[in-house]
């Protein structure tokens, strides 16, 4: 699992993009089986009347990586299609709640 600096790391970001409403961590870093070199893996429930561009998609993942120093992959749940079966069952097995921002 994550420490609680990478915890207040993620916080701090997803507090400046008001559209992500919930961000799971899952794969190797939720399992607790991740190497130093492992990329975060994020799955990710957007507002999409506040999210309005894919811009902020891609400033979110920028703002990660500077953030965790490390290469992040973020899924976002609105875009599901049923070659993702497999991905989906693994977030719903090994899935962390590592920001909500109704609990903020």
């Amino acid at each position: 699992m994550l420490s609680a600096d990478e915890l207040d790391c993620i916080r701090r970001v997803c507090l400046d993009h008001p559209y992500v409403r919930e961000l799971y961590l899952f794969g190797s870093r939720a399992r607790g089986t991740q190497r130093a070199s492992s990329d975060y893996d994020f799955y990710a429930r957007f507002d999409e009347d506040l999210m309005q561009t894919r811009v902020n998609h891609l400033k979110l993942i920028d703002e990660l990586i500077s953030a965790l120093r490390q290469r992040v992959d973020l899924m976002r749940g609105e875009v599901w299609s049923s070659r993702d079966e497999g991905l989906k069952s693994e977030i719903e097995r090994d899935g962390a709640l590592v920001y909500d921002r109704d609990a903020q």
